[in-house]
């Protein structure tokens, strides 16, 4: 009994830590497509912003990529665990 608590709270724990990699890599690929977006009818795009564009490319590699080989309905899942813990921050 007490080794299938044991099992259950390590796996709760994991893919809590899972999700909470997700929202980061959700959360640094919106702040890359609001860069995007403020960058893009600039006629040129200073250096500074190029390093920071260049950079949240770089950790957003880093974040997203052990969710590339996850299913869509799995996916969904942990992003609705995203949108739930940031409306629980909000309230």
């Amino acid at each position: 009994m007490k080794g299938s608590s044991l099992v259950l709270f390590v796996g709760l724990l994991f893919s809590c830590s899972r999700t909470n990699e997700l929202c980061h890599c959700i959360e640094e690929s919106e702040a890359l497509n609001n860069l995007s977006n403020e960058l893009l009818y600039l006629d040129s795009i200073p250096k500074e912003k190029q390093e920071e564009l260049f950079a949240l490319r770089k950790r957003i590699d880093s974040l997203c990529s052990p969710f590339q080989e996850i299913g869509t309905e799995e996916l969904y899942k942990m992003r609705n665990e995203c949108i739930d813990e940031e409306l629980l921050k909000v309230e």
